[in-house]
């Protein structure tokens, strides 16, 4: 056999080695899969994985809770796209709780961000900076789909806060003085009082010293600092 045809075999060979190796990778990466075996709420599941049911949580969104506006809806929306399916899962660790945390697949859809670019469901940044979720989100507010029909909709985390019975982990912030700093979030242009749920948030890069001025930038009150009043920097209350 000639020198030049000993080459081609070879090339032929190696070839068709990375072809194989990259098909074999193709298959190692492959998600696992699971039935979606109830549908919680908004954004919990739970799933039959490895023959065990387990409860999951979709990673990087929160949905409207129970009794808040489109929460049905969302829990609903989320069983249509998944209950009673076979899902890929792409596992995220857990949260606090223990839950799996998840971005399920299903017919091709990522059902997360699915959820938020119908309007059912919030990017939940406090944990995630995923662009992908945050443009879905961004989508749904100018397309005012779902909950973004309401011109100040309230946040999930809000939600809670405000049913959540009072603990002592739970107080209400100190009285109100003035000279407050107040925190506004760049992206939503609303203004956090110390002490209320998220004045810390991601966002929350711009300091005001009044409300005045914070409203007079464009900036509006959040939602979750209802009824209160500013009060001096210092130890913000316990959470």
């Amino acid at each position: 056999m000639s020198t030049a045809r000993v080459r081609r075999s070879w090339r032929a060979a190696a070839l068709a080695g990375a072809i194989l190796l990259w098909a074999a990778g193709l298959v190692g990466a492959a998600l696992p899969q699971a039935r979606c075996l109830r549908v919680l709420d908004g954004d919990s599941v739970v799933l039959r994985l490895d023959g065990r049911e387990i409860e999951a949580r979709l990673d990087g969104i929160d949905a409207p809770e129970r009794g808040q506006p489109f929460g049905d809806r969302a829990r609903r929306e989320l069983a249509r796209l998944a209950a009673g399916r076979l899902v890929e899962v792409d596992t995220r660790g857990t949260d606090r709780y223990g839950r799996l945390l998840v971005r399920l697949h299903a017919g091709g859809i990522e059902v997360n961000r699915e959820l938020v670019r119908r309007g059912l469901a919030w990017h939940y940044e406090r944990y995630s900076d995923d662009p992908a979720l945050a443009a879905a989100e961004q989508a749904a507010r100018t397309e005012r789909l779902g909950l973004w029909r309401d011109p100040d909709p309230i946040p999930p985390w809000t939600w809670r806060a405000r049913t959540r019975p009072l603990t002592p982990t739970t107080e209400p912030p100190a009285p109100a003085a003035a000279g407050a700093l107040l925190h506004g979030n760049t992206r939503s242009f609303v203004y956090h009082l110390p002490g209320c749920p998220h004045d810390d948030c991601r966002h929350c890069t711009r300091t005001f010293t009044t409300r005045a001025a914070a409203e007079a930038a464009g900036y509006r009150p959040a939602g979750c600092c209802a009824g209160r009043q500013e009060r001096p920097p210092g130890r913000r209350p316990p959470r």
